[in-house]
Parts: C-alpha cells; structure tokens; sequence
C-alpha cells in the first residue's frame, strides 16, 4: 500500500494498519502524554489511537491551508502536555516531522519522543533532513511485505 486512496476506502487496510500502530506503540514502551498529526496522512490514523490509547490529539496545520481556525496547533489546552509522539505515513524529506515540532515547541513546551510510521518505505532511499530532534523512529511494518500480507489478509480484524 502506497498511496492514501488505499486506506481511504475504509475497511479492512484501515482497521489493520490503526491495530498495528496501537500494537507498535504499546510495545515501544515509550511514554507519552498525547499524539500529533499534521495533514490527511496523519488523521487517517492519529484519532483511532488516540481513542484506542485514550490519549489526547495535537493537530498541526500546515501552513497556507484554508482553515476556520487562525491556530496552527490544536489541542493543547485541556491537559497538560509535556511528551508527545508523531503520526504519520513515512518520512521523505522530514519537513513535516521538523514543521510539527516546530510549531509545538512555539506554542507548549512538550518534547516529541517518538515517531511512528504507518506506510512501510525504504527510509535509505530518502535523505533526511537534518533537524535538531533526535528520538525514536519506529516502522509499524518490518518491511513491505509484511505490510502487503497483512493488509491483504482475509482474517476478521479486531481492535487490541
């Protein structure tokens, strides 16, 4: 799976990939107080663990994107937040795992402590743009293959 039409279908990928996230996270054993996401890629995913994890959302907007809010963060004042992980698909250049960390660390002082990636890609193929955070990146996927046999699998998903 490749692009986000696959799992805006809904479904079987979409259930499959959220309990893979969940079960990633809960193994990393990594603590933290809520979970951002920036973009379509990101709240594909982000708000079913965030209910599953019973975790509370940061929404990062990017910037020049229409939006009824003039706030590039959302979420962050109910609870107090002081650790927090990324969501999203995969990383190319890094510039929206740099763009959230930014606009948090302007708005709340959280620290990112881990980032999870949902779409298996081959991160040696992509250069990475420096940036001064330096946690965690975890793969939900071992590799493609694993990703391809488990969102192709027939088997009744059932949330962890």
């Amino acid at each position: 799976m490749s692009y986000l039409s696959d799992f805006l279908e809904g479904g079987h990928s979409l259930l499959v990939t959220v309990n893979q996230t969940v079960k990633k996270i809960t193994e990393s054993g990594i603590q933290f107080d809520a979970i951002a996401f920036c973009g379509v890629s990101g709240s594909l995913i982000a708000p079913s663990v965030s209910i599953i994890l019973s975790k509370p959302l940061l929404l990062v907007r990017k910037p020049n994107i229409s939006s009824h809010s003039v706030s590039y963060l959302e979420g962050h004042g109910r609870k107090p937040t002081t650790s927090y992980i990324i969501i999203d698909d995969f990383i190319a250049s890094g510039g929206t795992i740099y763009y959230i960390t930014e606009i948090i660390a302007e708005k709340i002082e959280a620290a990112c402590v881990g980032i999870f990636l949902y779409n298996h890609i081959d991160l040696s193929l992509y250069p990475i743009r420096e940036t001064s955070i330096n946690v965690p990146v975890f793969s939900i996927w071992k590799d493609g293959a694993e990703m391809e046999a488990a969102l192709n699998s027939n088997k009744v998903c059932q949330s962890t």
